[in-house]
């Protein structure tokens, strides 16, 4: 299941950043919640918590590529606003020919 929410989460960020990929990873960190809770022993369980490390990797994994797609964003928009800025006349407001 973590997997995948990772693989939406990738399939939203190939657009550029959206919320959702935030509401995604929430859900991911819930599921991982629940998991790490269930302290049984791993005959009993079948290798939860191999799968809770995996769940882990996974969510770390996918936060970094959220954090990644997020400053990216900010970044675009930073040298937009800036490109704009030297692009305009500064005594008038207007842009400059050339």
């Amino acid at each position: 299941m973590v997997g995948e929410l990772r693989r939406r989460s990738l399939d939203i960020l190939r657009h550029g950043y959206s919320p959702e990929v935030e509401r995604l990873l929430n859900i991911m960190d819930e599921i991982y919640s629940i998991m790490v809770t269930m302290d049984y022993p791993d005959a009993i369980t079948n290798g939860l918590r191999r799968q809770t490390d995996l769940a882990r990797g996974i969510i770390e994994k996918t936060r970094g590529d959220i954090t990644f797609s997020l400053r990216g964003e900010h970044l675009t928009q930073a040298i937009s606003q800036l490109s704009a800025q030297l692009n305009s006349d500064p005594l008038n407001g207007q842009k400059r020919n050339g």
